[in-house]
């Protein structure tokens, strides 16, 4: 009875993930291979009303440390890069409902929130870290999984994140390293992997 009320009724899905998420460019003068990958935890919920659609909500954070604000040159460097993001979500499905049959393979488009809390590079070079306000955020995701119970299943996705509202204050080293004067308006972005574990129940 109950794998024929998730085959027939609308449902309610939770995933939780955890993952790896790694700057990938961003629209300042450092090279974003000098900020550090970092954990990414996951959360979201979804309803889903129609065999290969479902809407819902995503929480995510972004755990890698601040990082120093003014590291001096060519010595140890503390890097960062934290985030916050709560996305409102559209995914479409592969398959019709929840199917024992095969992979259910899904494309993701979320937007809404987001705040780079901080980044900082981890190469030897004497500037401000990167802080952000609280603005629009984009993600874009592809994944899949396959049913290890009807309410139970597991995968693994893949997306790219996208911050606004990330500036930089001025920073003068008052050495021979060049001034450094303030940013607006930066663009961050960022390659995700995370494996999550997902729970299905009827309405």
């Amino acid at each position: 009875m109950y794998v024929l009320l998730l085959l027939a009724a609308p449902l309610l899905e939770l995933e939780v993930g955890v993952g790896r998420a790694s700057p990938a460019s961003s629209s300042e003068p450092y090279p974003p291979d000098g900020y550090p990958a970092a954990l990414q935890l996951r959360a979201g919920a979804a309803l889903r009303p129609r065999s290969h659609l479902s809407v819902g909500l995503e929480v995510s954070a972004v755990l890698g440390g601040e990082g120093l604000d003014h590291p001096t040159c060519c010595g140890y460097v503390e890097a960062g890069f934290e985030t916050r993001n709560a996305l409102a979500t559209m995914r479409l499905h592969s398959l019709a409902g929840r199917s024992s049959e095969g992979l259910d393979v899904f494309a993701q488009v979320g937007a809404g929130l987001g705040q780079v809390v901080s980044m900082q590079t981890s190469e030897d070079i004497e500037h401000a870290w990167l802080r952000g306000q609280v603005g629009p955020a984009i993600a874009l995701m592809l994944g899949g999984g396959c049913l290890i119970k009807p309410w139970l299943d597991a995968g693994l996705q893949v997306s790219w994140q996208i911050w606004t509202r990330v500036g930089q204050e001025a920073y003068d080293p008052g050495t021979s390293a060049a001034f450094s004067p303030a940013r607006t308006g930066i663009v961050v972005t960022a390659v995700a992997v995370a494996a999550v574990i997902g729970f299905a129940s009827p309405l």
